[in-house]
């Protein structure tokens, strides 16, 4: 499983299921708020998805952040950007599966929803905020592992003579 074939196929299939998975949490959201055809106004789709926003909302979203971020206690500019991304995030699904319901130019519609994702996190709103103003769950980075317990091995110096 270490050909470079294997690493690209394993890691569009995880994009893949994170971005079905968003796009399910959202159609969740406006079934659950019966969310008419209407809501397609910029100012009606914020109203919802800002409503609907909360530390439960956002990591079931991105879930692999519940053992690292604290979205409730965070800083009022850390909870202001987890807020931005999630709410205009939904927005920018809410039109992409508008797109798809009506059988329209999907190729492009998703680039768009594809380049948004990527670009919203930089904007220049979000300048000021870096790492400082969320609050860790632990000190550790994405990628390193917890480190095991050594078990007592005491019991077994009678195999080691």
């Amino acid at each position: 499983m270490d050909s470079y074939e294997a690493i690209i196929g394993r890691v569009k299939i995880f994009d893949n299921v994170k971005s079905y998975k968003y796009e399910g949490h959202m159609k969740t959201c406006y079934e659950h708020d019966s969310m008419p055809k209407q809501y397609d106004t910029n100012t009606l789709l914020h109203a919802v998805f800002t409503k609907t926003f909360n530390a439960s909302t956002f990591l079931h979203v991105w879930n692999y952040m519940d053992q690292y971020v604290d979205v409730d206690g965070s800083s009022e500019l850390g909870k202001y950007f987890m807020k931005n991304i999630y709410v205009n995030l939904a927005m920018e699904v809410k039109r992409y599966l508008n797109v798809l319901e009506s059988r329209g130019p999907e190729a492009d519609a998703r680039k768009k929803l594809l380049a948004f994702y990527d670009c919203i996190p930089i904007a220049n709103i979000f300048k000021d905020v870096d790492k400082s103003d969320f609050k860790e769950l632990e000190n550790r980075s994405r990628g390193q592992r917890r480190k095991m317990k050594q078990p007592d091995t005491s019991g077994l110096t009678r195999f080691m003579s």
